[in-house]
């Protein structure tokens, strides 16, 4: 009852490209359909912190490892600028059949795309999660074997970012708890390499090293060592891509 917040911790979400309005459709590789359920459960639990048994501390919300899923993310950018910015190629017919047919690669530049996809296609849970940051509360965010894509500095910056966009966009047409300027943001979500630990009281991990199929040889770094522009996945990591 002394500590400075509250826990929530979730895992697993398995976020890939979601909803797309522009088809109508949800990616036949979307495993997450209960965005607007997820945004039930943090404003449930901001509601209900000023009960007794909560002492009105705010809550610290640990998305503990494969809450997105860049494995399932098999879409590419359009020809021209964007697949340029992305990939240094101009048309999809340059990518090696492999990126045409499975999707992109590990590199920072095309993880914070996919991470960008993911963003458009579930704009209710990044919403809520900013809505959450906004009303006082933090994030913590510890990656797993679907998400290590997370490492790269730029994917956690352009989570903060479209977790504050989805925020903005959804106060604009409904109100409530006005967004959280970017520095607070950046304040409430932190990103750690490998577990949370707060001594004497929790210790979270995701377990993937614990799993012989989803094993990272070095897991705070976990680049290829001949390659450090691309991440060095699991053979686990691979069924998915090719098989599943």
């Amino acid at each position: 009852m002394k500590q400075a917040h509250n826990l929530l911790i979730v895992s697993d979400l398995h976020l890939s490209q979601g909803w797309n309005p522009e088809t109508g459709k949800t990616s036949r590789l979307e495993d997450f359909l209960r965005d607007d359920a997820f945004a039930r459960f943090l404003r449930y639990h901001e509601e209900i912190k000023d009960q007794p048994r909560f002492g009105g501390r705010p809550w610290l919300l640990i998305l503990n490892g494969d809450i997105f899923d860049f494995l399932q993310v098999a879409s590419l950018p359009q020809d021209g600028m964007e697949l340029r910015t992305v990939t240094g190629v101009d048309h999809q017919s340059e990518l090696s059949a492999n990126e045409q047919e499975y999707g992109l690669g590990t590199t920072a530049a095309e993880s914070e795309w996919k991470l960008k996809q993911i963003a458009q296609g579930h704009q209710a849970f990044f919403a809520a999660l900013g809505r959450f940051i906004a009303s006082g509360n933090r994030v913590v965010v510890v990656r797993g074997n679907h998400d290590v894509e997370l490492h790269w500095q730029e994917v956690q910056e352009r989570f903060t970012v479209e977790a504050r966009r989805a925020h903005t966009r959804h106060w604009l047409q409904e109100g409530g708890a006005p967004p959280a300027t970017l520095e607070t943001c950046h304040e409430r979500i932190r990103f750690y390499p490998w577990f949370y630990h707060e001594s004497g009281r929790i210790y979270v991990e995701h377990g993937c090293q614990y799993d012989a199929a989803n094993h990272f040889r070095d897991f705070v770094n976990p680049v290829l060592p001949d390659d450090p522009q691309h991440i060095e996945l699991p053979w686990g990591s691979f069924f998915v891509r090719y098989l599943f």
